[in-house]
């Protein structure tokens, strides 16, 4: 039974590290850098043979001239900062919306300035409909609700009275205290919104509860905190609201509810669990990746996965790297062979070295992996469509 020892090799071609030349400069260093992690060795190969290869092939690599050597130590980049287990969730189409909802209110906020309510009107409609559509992920309403109060001062502008108080009290449901500024409002405007303030208090006000499973929950009524998973909530204001739920480790919650005629208002919100980075392989890793663990990739061979492309990719990023070698020394009738494979990372290519063949002890290992960094070198600079590998290596599927 032929096996795979703990033992493993991968190199991390590096950009030159340094003050970049001046651009055109004729003595700019484009050799590939090199990172080196210990070599896999496959059938019955043993230790001291794999140790001998690695390290005549790391003396290579270090002093041929076409490649330039680099450890752990050399790392240019800061280690990343550990962060929350809980994944960040990605923008959503949603969020990009409320987004552009709220350049629109800007601008719209700088015509209105300029006397140009016509064609701020337009801007304050087209931003009120995309927070309307995506009022579920809205985590900030004061935007929405100053868009209302700027879309109802260029209505009353117009002469569209019965539209501005529209406008007004859908403010004044998610918001009771809103106000308009009375230096710049105009009187109809004020008239308006005291209007819809009256009719609104006078209506009969609803009591909300809101239960949820979810530890550490925070519960929303339209962007306000106001406790957790049980609380409630006196006095909602008649019409529609928004109640949100979150919680770490757990999709946000949303949903529209209707205060009306004072009846009480009883919501049971499901929160679907978020997987943690343990749970999800694939995710990115939040710490420092080192070359150690890229083992259990290369002892497979699986330079596929997304697991292994994330984490070479931020030990690339963390250490300059732009390819990974990864060397495996497999036993062959009367001594070894070397197989190298480079992973280019910035194009996701897995590349094959010409391997090298060694007598059975290695003991000409020196003389064999002479020149061995050329090799290397002229691979990861040209990376030919001949030398592209695709799936598991045929050497990682011995028995």
């Amino acid at each position: 039974m032929r096996f795979i020892a703990p033992l493993m090799l991968v190199i991390f071609a590096l950009p030159a590290l340094g003050a970049e030349p001046a651009k055109g400069a004729a003595n700019k260093d484009t050799r590939p850098s090199v990172i080196v992690v210990p070599f896999v060795r496959v059938g019955n190969v043993s230790p001291l043979v794999a140790a001998r290869v690695q390290e005549a092939v790391k003396g290579r690599l270090d002093f041929g001239g076409s490649l330039k050597l680099r450890t752990e130590s050399d790392r240019t980049a800061p280690e990343p900062r550990q962060v929350s287990r809980t994944p960040v969730l990605p923008p959503t189409k949603g969020s990009k919306e409320i987004e552009e909802a709220d350049r629109l209110r800007l601008e719209a906020g700088d015509l209105i300035a300029d006397g140009k309510c016509a064609v701020a009107a337009g801007k304050l409609a087209t931003a009120l409909k995309k927070f309307e559509s995506n009022q579920i992920e809205i985590v900030d309403f004061n935007p929405w609700i100053d868009t209302l109060g700027k879309a109802a001062t260029c209505e009353i502008d117009a002469g569209r009275t019965k539209q501005a108080r529209a406008y007004l009290r859908r403010a004044l449901m998610m918001q009771p205290t809103f106000v308009v500024d009375l230096r710049s409002a105009s009187k109809p405007l004020v008239e308006a919104l005291t209007a819809e303030r009256d009719a609104l208090e006078s209506k009969p006000k609803s009591k909300l509860t809101v239960a949820c499973s979810a530890p550490r929950a925070s519960v929303f009524l339209d962007g306000v905190s106001f406790g957790g998973c049980g609380a409630t909530r006196e006095g909602v204001p008649a019409g529609s609201h928004i109640v949100q739920v979150r919680a770490d480790g757990f999709k946000p919650f949303g949903k529209r509810v209707d205060a009306n005629k004072g009846k009480p208002i009883a919501l049971e919100a499901k929160l679907a669990s978020l997987a943690t980075t343990r749970d999800k392989e694939d995710n990115e890793p939040q710490g420092p990746v080192h070359t150690k663990d890229l083992g259990a990739f290369a002892q497979k061979g699986d330079f596929a996965s997304k697991a292994f492309k994330s984490r070479a990719a931020l030990l690339g990023k963390q250490t300059g790297a732009d390819n990974v070698v990864f060397g495996v020394v497999a036993d062959l009738r009367g001594g070894v062979m070397l197989h190298l494979f480079a992973w280019h990372i910035p194009e996701s290519k897995l590349l094959a070295v010409d391997p090298l063949a060694y007598a059975k002890g290695a003991d000409d290992v020196n003389r064999r992996t002479d020149g061995i960094d050329a090799i290397v070198a002229k691979v990861l600079l040209d990376r030919p469509r001949d030398r592209i590998v695709r799936g598991v290596p045929a050497v990682f599927k011995r028995k």
